[in-house]
């Protein structure tokens, strides 16, 4: 007759080895996506409690080697698929209110933005847009690697510009409105000067499409190197015509 403790000793190998699947295909998935996978549990139906336990547990333990890094230096959130908006973002705008990319165009055409601004304004906070100079060769540039026109973009920034001076005037407050002439980077929305929702450039893709980063401001954290490029590139700049 087989050994029967051999026999067992197989079965805990071939246990342990699923489990060990199982937990590297929920780390694997949490590395990629920084989301949870929901397994079927058709695939799991011939674990124990017990193994199950373990898998999870070893797959906290691979996830916390993974954030805690990113918590260290103030990355809070990387949203890959689902992107916070401007219209969120600015909800607890309550001093400061910053733009840094292209053109605002959907930013300071939304009606809860320019709520949140003649909100924050009106108590003697900042709000402060950086865009694109409409003349510059960079976004000319840029329109061609998006494939985009670059008169339309031309036109979203003048609109921009002209919308926000025409709230600025009708609510009798101040929105500072600066342009660059530079290689357009990141897309950034800072709300109180210590949550930063980073978008950045890539070829072919609009800021918004790109991964999102959400910041906080914590110590030797990427906010305050954030901060200070802004600060620079907004020295930079030129007033809006």
């Amino acid at each position: 007759m087989p050994d029967l403790n051999a026999r067992k000793e197989r079965v805990r190998l071939a246990r342990d080895a699923a489990v060990g699947l199982v937990s590297s295909v929920l780390a694997a998935w949490l590395l990629a996506t920084f989301s949870v996978l929901n397994l079927p549990w058709a695939l799991v139906a011939g674990l124990s409690l017990l193994a199950m336990v373990e898998s999870y547990l070893l797959f906290i333990h691979r996830s916390r080697l993974v954030l805690d890094p990113l918590n260290a230096i103030g990355i809070s959130k990387i949203h890959l698929y689902e992107k916070i908006s401007a219209e969120t973002a600015v909800v607890n705008a309550t001093y400061s209110i910053i733009f840094w990319g292209i053109s605002a165009k959907r930013t300071a055409s939304s009606p809860t933005v320019r709520d949140a601004i003649s909100r924050v304004a009106k108590t003697g906070g900042e709000v402060r847009f950086l865009v694109m100079n409409p003349n510059s060769t960079f976004l000319q540039e840029r329109a061609k690697e998006e494939g985009e026109s670059f008169e339309a973009w031309r036109n979203d920034i003048v609109s921009t510009i002209k919308r926000l001076k025409d709230l600025a005037t009708r609510e009798g407050i101040v929105i500072k409105v600066r342009t660059m002439d530079e290689v357009p980077v990141w897309r950034v929305i800072i709300i109180n000067r210590s949550s930063f929702y980073i978008n950045y450039y890539l070829p072919s893709l609009q800021g918004p499409q790109s991964p999102q980063l959400e910041v906080t401001t914590v110590e030797h954290g990427l906010a305050l190197p954030y901060l200070r490029q802004f600060e620079a590139c907004w020295q930079r700049g030129t007033d809006a015509a």
